[in-house]
């Protein structure tokens, strides 16, 4: 064997253990270019990251998320106002590919006899034993998303992004479930509420028969009748207060149905502690968990951004006259007789106007800094690849 054969071997020994390496170097960066996408989630479709198992097994939840937007009211479109039928027209306007249902109070009825009536007698009891229509509503939602799954948004929210920008590519094919955060101020209460930590629930994306959905559907039953006892009457009979609401079958019933389930596809004990001051999407086995702006954006507390922004997928508009119509804010014994002060008035305050300076100017310094480590990141990339092409060669040159 002569000294040129002997040069090429060594030459290709060479070549071969670069080009072992080198693809663990391109992963490397691309799996720290994918963190850095997450925190800029305007800026995910650019990359993809590798997909986990599916937690959920049913039939309904390896396929697709129905295109559905399910919306209910006491009666049909056409007697809301101009100003709320463009709302509803922003759901339909950014999703055409969608079938859009609005539920009138006596369609609902209907819609669960039709689903339920066969199959589970404690949702028919349930749902027609109550006569309070707020609870009913709650209730509805959760058995609409039980039975066929899709988006369910009350009637005051705008649709800011379509639907299909909701959940990052990389994930696609392993969300079931799409929760969105209302509240994060744990041991920081807002206002009078109990909860310093909650999930939205008035807008949520899900496949049929989640277990999430499940478990409010049962918690809700069990609630109902156990307040209805505790008031010595039927549930056609019971009063809630506004606080009783929110915990029977509002977002307090919501709340701990998720951290239930969250902590059953982990495998720990999920608290809110262990998901505080999320800025980014975050998975939990097949349940999404979206950051305060994406379905809480425009709040005057946990940290909520702008509806202008990216990451700003739906505006709740606190539309809903409910709280002073038929339910009592608060208990009778903590009730002054003041009248609440709604939501919007006090973002009208001069002291929301400066938070909301300060989240802005915050925000654009994070936006900033991830541009910055993204860009960097971009270029490592492009020189890896630059030189797993030059290794390509190399090894094609020896072996001719």
């Amino acid at each position: 064997m002569g000294p040129v054969s002997v040069l090429h071997i060594l030459l290709l020994f060479i070549v071969i253990l670069v080009v072992i390496n080198v693809p663990h170097s391109q992963s490397y960066a691309k799996d720290t270019l994918q963190r850095s996408y997450d925190k800029l989630a305007v800026y995910t479709s650019r990359v993809k990251s590798p997909h986990s198992s599916h937690t959920s097994t049913t039939d309904d939840q390896v396929k697709p998320f129905p295109k559905k937007i399910w919306q209910t009211w006491r009666a049909p479109l056409a007697a809301l106002d101009e100003e709320d039928i463009q709302i509803v027209r922003s759901w339909q306007k950014l999703n055409p590919d969608y079938r859009y249902e609005l539920l009138t109070d006596q369609a609902a009825e209907t819609y669960i006899l039709d689903h339920f009536q066969d199959t589970r007698s404690d949702i028919i009891e349930t749902y027609f034993g109550i006569h309070d229509p707020i609870l009913r509503s709650d209730f509805l939602r959760y058995l609409i998303l039980l039975s066929e799954g899709g988006v369910y948004t009350d009637l005051d929210t705008r649709a800011l992004k379509p639907i299909k920008d909701w959940i990052p590519p990389w994930w696609v094919d392993d969300v079931n479930i799409v929760i969105g955060v209302e509240i994060d101020q744990p041991d920081d209460k807002w206002a009078d509420w109990y909860y310093d930590y909650a999930f939205c629930q008035w807008t949520i994306m899900s496949k049929p028969g989640h277990p999430i959905i499940e478990t409010a559907v049962r918690r809700v039953i069990t609630s109902l009748w156990k307040f209805a006892e505790s008031q010595n009457t039927s549930l056609a009979g019971i009063k809630p207060s506004y606080m009783d609401v929110l915990g029977l079958t509002g977002p307090g019933a919501f709340t701990d149905s998720v951290f239930e389930n969250l902590s059953q596809q982990t495998g720990r004990n999920i608290t809110k502690y262990d998901i505080t001051g999320q800025k980014t999407p975050k998975l939990y086995g097949d349940i999404l968990l979206l950051p305060v702006n994406a379905f809480a954006t425009g709040q005057v507390h946990s940290g909520s951004g702008r509806p202008v922004e990216e990451d700003a997928f739906v505006e709740h508009l606190f539309k809903g006259s409910w709280k002073n119509e038929d339910h009592v804010y608060g208990t009778e014994e903590s009730n002054d007789g003041d009248e609440e002060q709604s939501e919007l008035e006090i973002m009208e305050t001069p002291e929301s106007e400066e938070e909301t300076r300060r989240l802005e100017e915050e925000r654009l310094r994070r936006e900033e800094e991830f541009r910055r480590e993204t860009e960097e990141q971009l270029r490592a990339i492009e020189m890896i690849e630059k030189e797993q092409n030059r290794t390509e060669l190399a090894v094609g040159d020896v072996s001719e």
